[in-house]
This record gives structure tokens, C-alpha cells and sequence, in this order.
């Protein structure tokens, strides 16, 4: 059915979603040509076979080039939105963002890029693996729809540009990762120091570099290298062993104990 939807039919659906107050952003002309834009290019793209790349550009956004791969779900989240974390975060803040879903803090992550968005949200999945994220986890969130924000359950949500009329001190002392800006703001309740944290860190710190190369392009949602999907497996493994490591030793408790406690 998709494939038959054209630009002049979503023209159409313009004013019944604007009666239902969910067409907001939809009002310029060119947000309208930008939005059919969009699902044209969806329309148009042919799915290859086997691990053929397809190309895709979507608006404003660099031509992408996507393979195809086999494997599970997880594996196929991980080799895409891994990499753009790494590439996207200084490791120190990818710690910071780690512990913080950890703990079951709201989250905001910021940034104009869409792809990047994408990226950094899914992430959770296989960073926090095999524990799943039980609250709201929205890749891109309106601001038209940025009442969402005061949900009384954990969120993790990422937004182009923080709403003006929102207080991070109504929302639940957030981790605010503002990537326009290059800006981490912490919970005012300091993260909790989680165990083995230095030797997680000392083997991420080496995987981390694999992604910093200056000799590759400066593209965060650029294709993975060979080293780098090397790279995420390791990064893959490495999370899985420390987590389940924390489920030994009771996840619960630790997370709850102040972050100066004796034991933390």
C-alpha cells in the first residue's frame, strides 16, 4: 500500500491531521515538500539482494549508504547505532549516558541531525543488553509534542533543540546530551559509581579510538570499516560481560546506595 501512496494523496491527509492537532509542523509549504520529499524516497528505494548497498538521501541529510546484512536484530542495531555513539560522544560521556539508563533516569538527547538522533537513542538496546528498557524510548519527539516530557515514567527521548517553554527542574532531574552544542548536563543527584567501572572503561577506552580516526571521513553516519564492525563486536561483549556482572552482584541494591557510599 505504501508504494502506491503518492505525494498528491498525503496532501490529502493534511487536514484531518490538522483537526486532530498532529500537523503542527506541517503548515510551511516547505515542510510539506520536505515531508513528501521524504516518503517519496522511501517509495522509490529498491531493496537489494544479498549485501548490495543502497543509497538513499533524505532532505537536507548527506547521501547514506546502507548494506543490508544478515544477522539478528541485535546485531544489525548494534553495527549501525554503536558506531555513531562512539563517533558522536566522548567516551567519559557515553559512561555518563550508560549508567544513567542504567538507573532508569530520564534522558534527553539533542541534536539537529536526525540520523545521528536515531543512532544514540537505539544504542540503549545493545549497550544495556540482555536487560531491556522497560520505559518510553523515542527516537525523534516533536516539539509539538513535547508535553510528553512531563510523563511520570522514565523516558529517553532525543528532540532537535530543547523546547523553549520546558524546565529541566519540572522534568525529573534529566541527563540533558546536547550535541549541537557539544554539552553533557548530569542529574543534579550524582550517578552512582557502579562496580568495575575503571576496568570497563580501560577496555572500552582502546575500542574507542577505532573510531576516532582522522585519516577516515568526518561523518558520523558514515559506513562502518572493517576494523570498526571488528570493534563493535568487541564493544558488544564487553557491555554483555560487565552487565551481567552487575546482575551477579544484586543491581538493585547498588543503584539505590548514595553515589559516596563505602560500598559504591
Amino acid at each position: 500500500q505504501f508504494h502506491s501512496f503518492s505525494g498528491n494523496e498525503f496532501k490529502k491527509i493534511k487536514t484531518p491531521l490538522k483537526f486532530r492537532g498532529l500537523s503542527d509542523e506541517l503548515d510551511s509549504e516547505d515542510e510539506q515538500n520536505f515531508t513528501i520529499q521524504l516518503l517519496s524516497e522511501y517509495r522509490r528505494a529498491i531493496i537489494p539482494s544479498g549485501s548490495q548497498p543502497i543509497h538513499l538521501s533524505l532532505g537536507h541529510e548527506p547521501v547514506c549508504e546502507v548494506t543490508i546484512n544478515s544477522g539478528s536484530d541485535l546485531q544489525l542495531i548494534s553495527q549501525w547505532a554503536i558506531p555513531c555513539l562512539f563517533r558522536a560522544m566522548s567516551l567519559k560521556d557515553i559512561y555518563s549516558f550508560y549508567v544513567a539508563v542504567l538507573v532508569e533516569k530520564n534522558v534527553m538527547v539533542i541534536s539537529k541531525s536526525p540520523g545521528i538522533l536515531s543512532g544514540v537513542i537505539l544504542s540503549v538496546i545493545p549497550l544495556i543488553y540482555p536487560l531491556i528498557w522497560q520505559g518510553p524510548l523515542i527516537t525523534i519527539l516533536p516539539s509539538s509534542l513535547s508535553e510528553i516530557l512531563e510523563s511520570p515514567v522514565p523516558l529517553i527521548t532525543g528532540m532537535k533543540e530543547m523546547p523553549a517553554s520546558t524546565k529541566t527542574t519540572d522534568w525529573n532531574d534529566p541527563l540533558i546530551i546536547d550535541l549541537n552544542s557539544n554539552t553533557v548536563t548530569l542529574p543534579k543527584k550524582k550517578l552512582p559509581k557502579l562496580p568495575n567501572r575503571r576496568v570497563l572503561m580501560a577496555e572500552l577506552a582502546e575500542l574507542y579510538q577505532t573510531f576516532q580516526d582522522t585519516t577516515k571521513s568526518s561523518n558520523i553516519l558514515r559506513t562502518c570499516s572493517v576494523d570498526e564492525r571488528e570493534a563493535v563486536d568487541k564493544i558488544m561483549d564487553t557491555f554483555r560481560r560487565h552487565n551481567t556482572t552487575l546482575l551477579d552482584n544484586d543491581l538493585y541494591r547498588l543503584v539505590a546506595e548514595p553515589a559516596g557510599s563505602p560500598n559504591s
